[in-house]
C-alpha cells in the first residue's frame, strides 16, 4: 500500500514546509492577517484625513491609535505565521498553491491600499463605499485586477487536488445563491425606500465571505 510519503513525492521532490496547522490554514491566515493590515492602514489614513478636516480631538489620537494596534498586531501575526514556524515535509504542488493564495493575497492588498489612499474622502471606511476616486488610481486597480485574477486562478487550479477541487466547487455555488440573494433584495429594498442604496464592494465582500467559509469548510471536511 502507498504511504503518505510516497504519495507526495510522487508530485516531485519534498520540501521543508510549516507544520503545527495544515499548511493551506496557515497560508489563509497570513492572507487575512496582510488583509487586515491593509486596511487599518486605510482607517488610519481615513481617520487622519477626517481629523485634518474637521479638528484633531483627543478622540481621534484614540482612534489611531486603535487602528495603529489592530494594523501592528495582524502585521505580526502574520509574520510570526510565516517566519516563527517549525518544519514538516510539504509536497511541491501543495506549496505552490499555497504560494498562489500569498500572491493573491499580496495583489488584493495592493489595489486596496492604493485605493484607500488616494479616495478623496475623509470617511475612514471610504474603502467599501461608491465614493469617488483619482482616475489613475482606479485605472490602476482595474488593470491589476485583470491582469493578475485569471492568471494566478488558473496556475491554482492546475495545483489543486480532487479534494479541493470539489471544495472550491461548494465555496462557487454557495456564493452564486448568496449574490442571487442579496443583489436583487438589496435593489428592490432600495428601491422601495427602507434600505440604503445598494453597495458594489459590500456585496463583494459578502459574497466572497460565503465563499470562503464554505471553501475552508469542505477543505478541512
Amino acid at each position: 500500500m502507498t504511504n503518505a510519503n510516497e504519495s507526495l513525492r510522487a508530485d516531485g521532490p519534498l520540501e521543508e514546509g510549516p507544520a503545527g496547522m495544515p499548511a493551506w490554514q496557515r497560508y489563509t491566515l497570513i492572507v487575512l492577517c496582510s488583509l487586515v493590515a491593509i486596511f487599518a492602514l486605510a482607517y488610519i489614513a481615513g481617520v487622519t484625513a477626517a481629523g485634518i478636516e474637521h479638528g484633531i480631538r483627543p478622540r481621534t489620537f484614540g482612534l489611531i491609535a486603535a487602528g495603529v494596534a489592530l494594523g501592528g498586531g495582524a502585521a505580526w501575526l502574520g509574520w510570526k505565521l510565516y517566519a516563527g514556524r517549525p518544519m514538516e515535509l510539504v509536497a511541491p504542488r501543495v506549496r505552490k498553491s499555497n504560494q498562489v493564495i500569498l500572491i493573491s493575497g499580496a495583489v488584493g492588498g495592493v489595489i486596496g491600499l492604493v485605493l484607500a489612499l488616494s479616495t478623496v474622502s475623509s470617511d475612514p471606511f471610504a474603502l467599501f463605499t461608491n465614493s469617488p476616486v483619482p482616475p489613475a488610481a482606479a485605472a490602476f486597480g482595474i488593470f491589476a485586477w485583470v491582469a493578475c485574477v485569471p492568471l494566478l486562478s488558473w496556475i491554482w487550479l492546475r495545483n489543486i487536488d480532487e479534494h479541493e477541487a470539489k471544495a472550491n466547487a461548494d465555496g462557487a455555488i454557495a456564493a452564486i445563491y448568496a449574490y442571487l440573494l442579496i443583489a436583487p433584495c438589496w435593489w428592490l429594498g432600495w428601491r422601495g425606500g427602507f434600505l440604503p442604496e445598494p453597495e458594489t464592494m459590500i456585496t463583494f465582500i459578502v459574497v466572497m465571505t460565503v465563499y470562503c467559509t464554505v471553501w475552508l469548510w469542505r477543505k478541512q471536511a
